[in-house]
């Protein structure tokens, strides 16, 4: 049964890929002709990004704050990765400080570096249309 389980999980995965290699070929034959090798795909582990039109680069950084444990009282330390587009540390800093702002709790900008990421594809465009809604359900009034 755990390698029914595991098979099934692998699977997945290897779904997963595939679709993201099929949308990686689709998009790169908009800007190109010749031959397109992936090398690899591989999951990162941003939380969030943040894009601008007038970035340059992508940075990765690091956000860190404090957590309080009501119950038992102890703090942990809880971090956080975005990939912000600016076209230095500085800028990244002051696009990270905007962006959370709104946040109830201090934290602490930990690290900022030059990421390898090129360019940033989102999955979702403005331009989706909504899925109709199923025969077999109603909308919410």
């Amino acid at each position: 049964m755990k390698k029914l389980l595991a098979l099934g999980k692998m699977s997945s995965i290897f779904q997963l890929l595939t679709k993201a290699e099929t949308r990686i070929f689709e998009i790169m034959e908009e800007y190109g002709h010749g031959d397109i090798m992936v090398s690899g795909i591989s999951k990162a582990n941003f939380s969030e990004v943040l894009d601008a039109e007038d970035g340059q680069f992508w940075y990765k950084a690091k956000i860190g704050w404090e957590d309080v444990d009501e119950k038992s009282g102890r703090t942990s330390k809880v971090n956080q990765y975005f990939l912000v587009a600016a076209n230095g540390v500085m800028d990244t800093c002051e696009r990270l400080e905007g962006y959370l702002s709104s946040m109830l709790t201090s934290f602490d900008i930990d690290a900022v570096s030059l990421s390898n990421v090129l360019d940033v594809f989102p999955l979702f465009s403005e331009e989706t249309e909504e899925e109709p809604i199923p025969d077999n359900l109603k909308p919410v009034e």
